[in-house]
């Protein structure tokens, strides 16, 4: 093979300079357009509404507001709030604030509602994301054709499908090939303009998604090992002996037993043994099925051999590319310095956040079934994919994994006709190692766990892609290494393949088999009370009965996602509230407020002890000194111990508005706004 400083020698489209300018910029929009007609019809109502069903959709368009708000009110910030879960304040560095959009949206898209600020950005990250995959085809192999597969292929992808249903964080997948771009022409030229640019890119991709922050740190890594060819990995037979030949009969007994034991216990149901005060319980077969993969691959150790070259390249190369490595990281570390203070601070203070779980119980990754059951959104045959997905228990969201016939014979006529070639063994690492993240902790295959262990389960262990707890969005860079393998299955087609007519043809192909179905559009509405309550000339907080604290592990009482929504209307701090990581100092301060404490537990259902819910005007003047002056009480989704309780207090009728009444709390003499 060749050696590490020879890439652009060793492809076939070495010396090509690409498409002219002209032809990029007809590539773009057409880019454009596609993602226009993928997205129908949220280019027609960019100021009506946003995509999905509410929930977290209206997360994001809350960011959007909130840095509008934080960036024209003197003493807001924009990582902290006391707009939320109010009277205390909250730090949003953790939170899935998508802060580069949000500031788009309140600097150039200034003069736009939010809502149209919103879809704006999505639009053109989608085109962004499609633009840059186009460009990092086009640096890997030259082909305009591949480039245009590539860029519908990445643009388009399933993944990206089924996150444009309110994870607005994820569908901006721009900054992943734009940052492999850079990345790839600072490590293959030696170019210190491309490093700095690898850096902002990295910049960019913090202030998007902490998920794509990882990716994209753990593809530079894997991206450098395969340029350096510093891991070789070989099996070859092992030399039987006496030894060997032993221990593969005892494996092999041991593994029959076991499986045997499965089969019983999957047939019987399992049962308790008791061996004297020793009990033996045989009831689940997943511990069983973990043993029975680790008899399965010891036996195999025995017969095979596994043989690990670890070497480094040249001092030049190496000397080089770690230069080029040191220009990202300093670039991206200076502009990552704001978020770093403030997690900074949330470690000192104890206010980190995680989900706790055993190795057990961690998230799981897409199902095998996924790889091969379709696209379960496509407008033709979707509803039958779906409804497997519902069969099997599959995640919708969160397990997509369809990667499509035809790609997938275009990359195996790319990684066969580049095979032996560096980009060919770079894109195939990258396309692997990210399949085998997205599995998750255990293979599983038609919702079953099959208790083998996977290398996803030690990632919890290592410091920052712990937090990256979700193993199924790494099929983004899954999809990102198909695009650029696509693009050389197409860049090594010949006769009439070549022609622009057949160009068009493959990227139509790709483009109707992750067509998509129309785009659910959320138009939120404007209920009067909110607008009136904007109009009050009262300062004051407002308590929205039930109420609830939420994060993206659960929520603890009864929270709506559109109060987020409605608090754009009225701009007032809220109880409650929702952000990505919630800080357990919030829920025990929460929980120990004189009147807030046992109103949350009312929202939730809860009983509470009468001795603890203040009575008549000491509740509201308790309220009052919180800061709050309003209430609002919706008797449809209250408890009826709740509506009872509020109904006992001296509160100020307002307006009501169907099942929802406004209430004031008067005076208001507390330090609200």
């Amino acid at each position: 093979m060749p050696g590490p400083d020879s890439a652009a020698a060793a492809s076939p489209t070495a010396g090509r300079s690409g498409p002219g300018a002209w032809r990029v910029a007809v590539d773009l929009l057409v880019l454009a357009a596609i993602e226009g007609v993928w997205t129908w019809p949220l280019v027609a109502r960019l100021s009506a509404g946003i995509p999905g069903a509410p929930g977290d959709n209206l997360s994001f368009l809350w960011n959007f507001w909130w840095m509008r708000k934080a960036l024209a009110t003197p003493g807001l910030h924009v990582f902290s709030t006391d707009y939320l879960f109010h009277p205390l304040s909250v730090d949003l560095a953790l939170n899935t604030n998508t802060a580069l959009n949000a500031w788009i949206g309140a600097t150039l898209l200034a003069p736009f509602s939010i809502v149209t600020a919103l879809n704006v950005t999505i639009l053109a990250g989608l085109v962004l994301a499609a633009f840059g995959a186009y460009g990092l085809a086009v640096e890997v192999t030259g082909s305009r054709a591949g480039a245009l597969a590539a860029g519908v292929l990445f643009g388009t992808s399933p993944y990206l499908a089924a996150h444009l249903a309110g994870h607005f964080n994820l569908t901006a997948a721009w900054v992943l090939p734009w940052f492999a771009l850079a990345f790839v022409r600072a490590i293959g030229r030696g170019s210190r303009a491309a490093a700095a640019g690898a850096g902002l890119c990295l910049i960019a991709t913090a202030y998007t998604d902490y998920y794509y922050l990882v990716f994209a740190a753990a593809f530079a890594l894997l991206y450098l090992v395969a340029s350096w060819q510093a891991v070789g990995v070989r099996v070859e037979p092992r030399a039987p002996t006496r030894a060997t030949m032993r221990s593969g009969r005892l494996l092999a007994i041991l593994l029959a037993i076991v499986l045997a034991a499965i089969a019983v216990v999957a047939v019987t149901g399992g049962g308790v043994w008791r061996v004297g005060r020793l009990a033996i319980s045989m009831q689940q077969t997943f511990n069983l099925r973990e043993i029975a993969w680790l008899l399965a691959v010891a036996w195999l150790l025995t017969r095979w051999r596994v043989r690990i070259r670890v070497a480094l390249p040249p001092p030049g190369v190496l000397r080089r590319d770690l230069a080029a490595c040191a220009i990202v990281a300093a670039i991206a570390l200076a502009g990552l310095v704001p978020l770093a203070a403030h997690a900074w601070t949330i470690w000192r203070h104890g206010d980190y956040a995680t989900q706790a779980y055993s190795w057990k119980s961690a998230p799981s990754g897409i199902d095998l079934v996924s790889l091969v059951a379709g696209n379960p959104s496509h407008p033709l045959y979707g509803r039958l994919v779906r409804h497997l997905y519902r069969r099997l228990g599959l995640d919708r969201v969160e397990g997509v994994g369809w990667l499509g016939l035809v790609p997938m014979v275009l990359a195996w006529i790319g990684w066969r006709r580049w095979s032996g070639r560096g980009a060919a063994s770079r894109w195939g690492l990258v396309f692997v190692a990210f399949l085998i993240w997205a599995l998750g902790p255990f293979l599983r295959v038609g919702g079953v766990n099959t208790g083998l262990v996977l290398p996803e389960t030690l990632l919890r262990f290592v410091p920052i892609a712990a937090n990256a707890r979700i193993p199924g969005r790494a099929m983004v860079m899954v999809y990102l290494a198909l695009a650029v393998l696509v693009a050389m299955g197409v860049a090594s087609l010949r006769g009439w393949w070549r022609r622009p007519p057949a160009a068009a043809l493959l990227a139509a192909i790709v483009f109707f088999g992750y067509l998509q179905l129309p785009l659910t559009i959320y138009q939120p509405d404007r209920p009067a009370i909110y607008t009136r309550l904007a109009d009050l000339p009262e300062h004051g907080a407002l308590l929205e009965l039930p109420f609830g604290l939420a994060d993206g592990f659960g929520a603890r009482g009864r929270f709506d996602r559109r109060a987020l929504y409605y608090q754009t209307l009225h701009e007032r701090p809220i109880a409650g509230g929702f952000i990505a990581r919630l800080s357990p100092r919030v829920l025990d301060a929460y929980a120990r407020l004189p009147v807030l404490g046992p109103l949350w537990k009312l929202s939730a259902g809860a009983p509470v002890a009468p001795a603890d819910l203040p009575a008549g005007r000491a509740a509201l003047d308790a309220l009052a000194r919180e800061g709050f002056a309003f209430v609002v009480l919706d008797r449809a989704e209250a408890p009826p111990a709740l509506v009872r309780y509020v109904d006992t207090l001296p509160l100020t009728p307002i307006m009501k508005d169907g099942e929802q009444e406004l209430y004031g709390i008067a005076p208001a003499t507390g330090n609200g706004r």
